[in-house]
């Protein structure tokens, strides 16, 4: 099995980086902005990443932060039965973020992909946290000449 270890300082109050990891909103403005987050333990997490969509169920999420394992998937099969932790601990000046997705089978094109997304990702949950100002993944839109 291989993982994904992504990790960052973030100079911001520990709540802020907590709600960003743990709610709708928060993955909305660091991950993709097609989000759904449920509430608890049990409940489904959804991610849309243009025709990727990858649902997780939520295995903790508390004052930490959030883990919870891919249970369903559109167009993205790797991510099947891998999990996601996002931990986050108090640190001098704001807190210090642990990312880890593993499960992934074997080092494939998909986990490349992947590797590089989640490093993408981090910076923009730091910028968000830091700056109110993310760079989560937005659907292209398509202009046509009328």
């Amino acid at each position: 099995m291989a993982l994904i270890a992504a990790n960052t300082h973030i100079h911001a109050e520990l709540a802020v980086v907590v709600a960003a990891v743990t709610t709708i909103d928060g993955f909305r403005q660091w991950l993709t902005d097609d989000a759904d987050v449920g509430r608890g333990v049990g409940a489904r997490a959804i991610f849309r990443f243009g025709a990727i969509e990858v649902s997780f169920l939520i295995d903790r999420v508390d004052s930490h932060g959030i883990e919870m394992t891919c249970v369903d998937h559109r167009n993205y099969p790797e991510w099947l039965d891998t999990h996601v932790a996002i931990r986050v601990t108090p640190d001098s000046g704001g807190a210090y973020v642990d990312l880890l997705h593993d499960g992934y089978r074997d080092r494939s094109h998909c986990y490349v992909e992947s590797l590089e997304r989640w490093k993408e990702s981090i910076s923009s949950l730091r910028a968000y946290c830091e700056t109110w100002r993310g760079i989560p993944h937005a659907p292209t839109i398509l202009h046509t000449k009328g």
